[in-house]
């Protein structure tokens, strides 16, 4: 243990002695440092070129290499010619009640005009509806489906006491094609006969070309879209309308979260002039130990397997980077020059006027204590020449100094001048030595103290627990988005109804053998009568297709098992006749399989096909994780090449992962927090004290989640593995300054270490707090609001563990040691010459503060002196600071020693 300790303590004193000399540098040369610093700085600013924005959601918040992605990409692959869908909905003020009336239906025909009629300009062409929707390969017009297909889109045709009669139906009463009770429908109700008696909400879905040269002009149609619905949406709140309109575009989700980011910068620059202007009202310092640790804690948060926690750890490792970069660079630049500013006396504010004292001008002032110290010179030489006698000589003066060293009385009295001018406590500082620190390290105190944190360390535990994983859409987007509502809608009436998801059958299925059909139907048969997850369909084009060649008189001949003898039939009947048939016509406008037409191999007419399905209520996000697994297991122990595939199992997907993902990151933060601890706290006792430290606040955060019912989600996530570097912050400052106290007793370093540190590290909360208040104030979306509330929990947690836990703990448990290089040569030198030593140590000690505080360290020089001249210079150090003279000696004869800790 010894080597250890030696060795981290030589390690410490060698980084600061570096570090010293690095910043040093800055502070002889600081125009040179400046301008090398600008330059770094222009060149950074390169990067803004090279910037490039992420506003995908499944790209952001899914890890990219889980099935749903490859399953997405095969999936867009295939169906990349499928259209982008705008939908327009009609809902009830409040949500709920009927809108399937007269009124309501009057309503969306008015929308569906209004659609149908916008025209946007681009490239100087004129675009309109009908120019940019996709085409019905079959009818050949654009496709649009909703409620108001149960009349073929004549308004005419609508009578008001037919309504639902025309819905129980489920046929266009024009064309007969069959229509699903739930089309264009959201919300139904129905009575006990099972006959709909309410709707909630109406729908209509519109099909836009984004294909090739049509990608473009349906981008900027998409926004028209957007721009004159929003009208029709304010102008409904604005007259109390008893209707809601609701829409969504192709491409809004991705839109309203980068508008979103944008919306919050104006909340950033405001957090920051906060925390500036509080800076500069104050004094805080940051600590080498404890910025490391932060980019460690975020160097393993790029571990995680969501894009958007790679992304801030990242860009947060870079941060805490430059922070400490500046800390070496900028700030001795600028200490240097606020060194000056004092030496010179110049005023704070505005350097380039000069200090008027009381008597006049700065430099006539000058001039009048120059002439006041040479009287007061003057005088106190006739005093001494009076009370000493003719016989008293130069050597008989260093004798008697010499005698006075030598005195008990008088080198304590030294002493005690010294070490009151070692350090002068503040009002708040001399509160936590005094008053707060004697306080919590009473005995009854303290154990009532351990009880608390104990308990709630336990009941946190047992919260941790609790908590589900999930992530709400709507949390990042912007408060006012019109997305809110539709969403709303989607949680209240969509999911709880079951999500629509397809079987995709992939290539080279062999659909018209035996084998096949047998493998296909009991798939088929194993989704249908799977009832915990399965509450519609299959609505399957191959069962429909086998039952029709069976009805049909004109069907090809078929064999024993069903199939058509010959087997080019299979295909060339479905084209031509099953799909073209009322009935089953929509198979072909849903793109349900996907033909190989230029191919003439037999077993490769169908590149793809799918079967869709609804599931049960997936209101549960345990639900949607098992639903997915259990779903997807059906399809891995098929024969079949296939898989199971929906538009939002991203989030699922994200769900599963998620808390697993979670642990991990913040279990390796915490590890590396307690290999830095090992090596920069020296002893075993406080690097575990300081680890079970960040454990506790960690543990209390997964609880803190569950009382404010907040999920485990990538937002949460990045939080979680920042508090492991927030809470080194609150606790690394109290151990290293406890580690470092020359104090004896643990109580008693307990107390230097609130005294000395104690405010820097309530400043550096306060600061932290002011910065977040603005974003949770102004905040337009509720993610950046969850991110506060956490950190506010985390500098919380920090702040009660690190000044009310962690001291009392200490003063139980913490180590006697010390790893001051310095110290432990001072006690060296005591045991040879203790008087010399002490002496030595408090004028090294006084110069230390006075320069600090009066003279720039270019106008400090080296010189030896004598021992009498060291004695002399000792007992007159104000006057020797005081004066016009820029020589600086050292008792010992050579530069004062720097003591730099990690900060």
């Amino acid at each position: 243990m010894n080597r250890w300790t030696k060795f981290c303590a030589n390690f410490e004193e060698k980084l600061g002695q570096k570090l010293g000399k690095f910043a040093g540098i800055q502070y002889d040369h600081p125009y040179i440092s400046l301008l090398i610093l600008f330059l770094i700085i222009v060149g950074s600013l390169g990067g803004f070129y090279f910037q490039e924005t992420e506003n995908s959601v499944s790209k952001i918040y899914v890890p990219q290499d889980a099935p749903i992605l490859v399953n997405e990409r095969y999936y867009n692959k295939k169906w990349n010619f499928l259209p982008a869908y705008e939908a327009v909905w009609l809902g009830a003020v409040p949500l709920g009640n009927n809108v399937l009336t007269k009124a309501g239906i009057d309503m969306m025909f008015d929308y569906d005009k209004k659609v149908k009629g916008l025209e946007i300009t681009y490239d100087d062409k004129l675009y309109t509806f009908y120019d940019l929707c996709s085409v019905n390969p079959i009818t050949n017009e654009c496709q649009v489906s909703g409620i108001l297909d149960f009349w073929n889109f004549n308004q005419s045709l609508v009578e008001e006491d037919k309504i639902f009669d025309v819905i129980k139906g489920q046929k266009n009463i024009v064309t007969g094609q069959y229509l699903d009770e739930s089309t264009g429908m959201l919300g139904v109700s129905k009575n006990d006969n099972g006959e709909i008696v309410k709707v909630a909400v109406l729908t209509l879905d519109y099909a836009m070309d984004k294909q090739d040269e049509k990608e473009k002009p349906t981008k900027k149609w998409e926004s028209k879209f957007i721009e004159e619905l929003l009208k029709i949406k304010d102008q409904l709140k604005e007259d109390n309308s008893k209707f809601n309109l609701m829409f969504e575009a192709y491409s809004s989700i991705d839109d309203e979260v980068e508008k979103a980011g944008a919306s919050d910068t104006i909340t950033y620059v405001v957090s920051y002039l906060l925390m500036g202007i509080f800076l500069w009202l104050t004094i805080a310092t940051s600590i080498v130990v404890t910025t490391l640790t932060n980019i460690v804690v975020l160097l393993i948060g790029l571990i995680s397997p969501f894009d958007a926690v790679v992304y801030f750890c990242g860009y947060g490792c870079f941060c805490a980077f430059f922070v400490i970069f500046f800390q070496f660079t900028f700030l001795p630049i600028m200490l240097s020059f606020e060194a000056k500013r004092i030496h010179n006396k110049r005023n704070a504010f505005l350097p380039c006027l000069g200090i008027k004292t009381n008597k006049g001008s700065t430099k006539g002032g000058e001039k009048k204590k120059k002439k006041k110290k040479k009287k007061k010179k003057k005088k106190k030489d006739v005093e001494n020449s009076s009370s000493t006698t003719s016989s008293d000589s130069i050597t008989s003066s260093n004798s008697s100094s010499e005698n006075d060293l030598s005195n008990p009385d008088i080198k304590k009295t030294k002493k005690k001048k010294g070490i009151e001018n070692k350090l002068k406590l503040d009002v708040f500082q001399r509160f936590l030595k005094e008053k707060y620190g004697p306080f919590i390290l009473n005995k009854k105190v303290s154990i009532i103290i351990l009880i608390i944190f104990v308990g709630y360390f336990g009941a946190s535990i047992y919260f941790a627990t609790q908590v589900e994983e999930g992530f709400e859409e709507t949390s990042v987007l912007p408060d006012d988005s019109y997305l809110q509502d539709s969403y709303e809608v989607l949680d209240v009436y969509y999911y709880p109804n079951g999500e629509g998801f397809y079987i995709v059958i992939k290539e080279d299925t062999k659909y018209h053998e035996a084998e096949t059909k047998n493998e296909l139907l009991k798939l088929i048969d194993d989704f249908r009568n799977n009832e915990k997850w399965v509450s519609r369909g299959p609505y399957s084009w191959y069962e429909d297709y086998l039952n029709y060649l069976q009805t049909e008189d004109d069907a090809p001949t078929l064999d024993s098992d069903g199939l058509p003898v010959n087997p080019e039939e299979f295909y060339s009947y479905l084209k031509d006749s099953f799909l073209e048939k009322p009935d089953y016509i929509h198979y072909n406008l849903g793109s349900d399989i996907v033909f190989n037409e230029d191919e003439d191999d037999i077993n490769k007419q169908i590149e793809v096909s799918r079967f869709y399905y609804v599931s049960t209520d997936l209101s549960s996000t345990p639900d949607m994780i098992d639903y997915m697994y259990d779903l997807r297991d059906l399809t891995t122990d098929s024969k079949i090449d296939c898989f199971v595939y929906n538009g939002w199992y991203f989030l699922v997907e994200q769900y599963a992962v998620v808390k697993e993902s979670t642990f991990m990151s913040v279990g390796f933060a915490i590890l590396a927090v307690l290999i830095l601890a090992f090596i920069f706290f020296v002893y075993p006792t406080n690097a575990l004290l300081i680890s079970l430290t960040i454990i506790m606040i960690d543990v209390d955060l997964y609880g803190f989640l569950w009382i404010m019912k907040l999920d485990i989600e990538p937002v949460s996530c990045v939080c979680l593995i920042m508090s492991v570097g927030f809470a080194v912050d609150y606790a690394a400052h109290i151990i290293h300054c406890y580690t470092t106290s020359k104090e004896k007793t643990r109580r008693e370093k307990v107390l230097d270490s609130l005294a000395k540190i104690g405010s820097s590290v309530l400043l550096g909360s306060i600061t932290t707090f002011l910065g977040l208040t603005p974003i949770i104030i102004f905040a337009t979306s509720e993610i950046f609001r969850t991110l506060v509330k956490i950190l506010y929990a985390t500098i919380i947690s920090g702040i009660l563990h690190g000044f009310v836990f962690l001291p009392v703990v200490l003063q139980f448990l913490g180590a006697k040691g010390s790893t001051s290089i310095t110290q432990q040569n001072t006690k060296s030198e005591k045991n040879n010459d203790d008087s010399s030593s002490d002496s030595d140590r408090e004028t090294s000690n006084t110069v230390e503060s006075d320069v600090g505080d009066s003279i720039p360290l270019d106008k400090i020089k080296k010189k030896k002196f004598s021992d009498s001249d060291s004695g002399s210079e000792s007992s007159s150090k104000t006057d020797t600071i005081k004066s016009s003279s820029t020589d600086l000696s050292n008792t010992s004869g050579s530069p004062s020693p720097t003591s730099f800790s990690s900060d």
